[in-house]
Parts: structure tokens; sequence; C-alpha cells
């Protein structure tokens, strides 16, 4: 694959977790008005924010490049350490809620860790020449 294609790759997957997101919370809050019409507010926030960020690093943005590294550097660190934490208050209460977040933040830290890889791979590098 090359950069481009790696990076496009990289935004369709921002995408649809995107969606997946707003479907989670949808199914942990219930289907309600607010709860419908908050899923739709943040999913085309979250659309809007991966398609400058994508456009940005199609048009070959070191600043967004590095700032993207950084993000996915903490937020994966940080996700790993938020499922440890999950990890450890599931064994104690045993609950559904519990699992499905603890599900939903390793989906989450897998994002942030492709998102580091793609970024740190060798043909993105030189694709930022």
């Amino acid at each position: 694959m090359h950069a481009r294609q790696k990076i496009e790759g990289l935004t369709n997957s921002w995408y649809g977790f995107a969606v997946f997101s707003a479907l989670f919370t949808l199914f942990l809050n219930g289907v309600g008005f607010f709860s419908v019409a908050s899923s739709i507010v943040s999913t085309l926030i979250s659309f809007v924010i991966t398609f400058f960020i994508g456009r940005a690093l199609l048009n070959k943005s070191t600043f967004v490049r590095y700032l993207m590294i950084v993000i996915s550097g903490i937020g994966s660190a940080a996700g790993i350490y938020a499922t440890g934490k999950m990890g450890l208050a599931f064994m104690s209460n045993f609950s559904l809620q519990g699992l499905l977040f603890i599900v939903f933040s390793v989906i989450s830290v897998s994002m942030q860790v492709r998102s580091l890889r793609t970024l740190l791979d060798k043909s993105v590098s030189t694709y930022f020449g």
C-alpha cells in the first residue's frame, strides 16, 4: 500500500469509529429524542474533525502529522491505563455495562494504536518528506 492509501484507509476507519461510537452511546443511553439528537450531532462533529485532519494529512501537513502522533501516543497510553482500571473494576462487580465499556475502550485503544502505527510507518514518513 502506498502512503496516501494508508492515510485514506485510516481516515475511513475513523469515520467508522464515529458511527460505532454513536451507536454504542445510543445502546447505553436508550433511544430517546435527546439521546438520538446528541448522537447525531456528535457524529457530525466527529465527521467534520476527521475530514479536516484527513485532508491536512493528505496535503502533507507535517505539523498535523506530528500533532496527531503526539495525540495518538497519549491516547494509546491513557486508553491502556483506563482499560486496565476498568478491568480491575469489572473483576470486583461483574456488570454487563462494565464489560461493554471495556470492549469499547479496547476498540478505542486499537484505533489510537492503528493511527500511531500508520503515522509512524516508513512509507508515510517519506510521503511527508
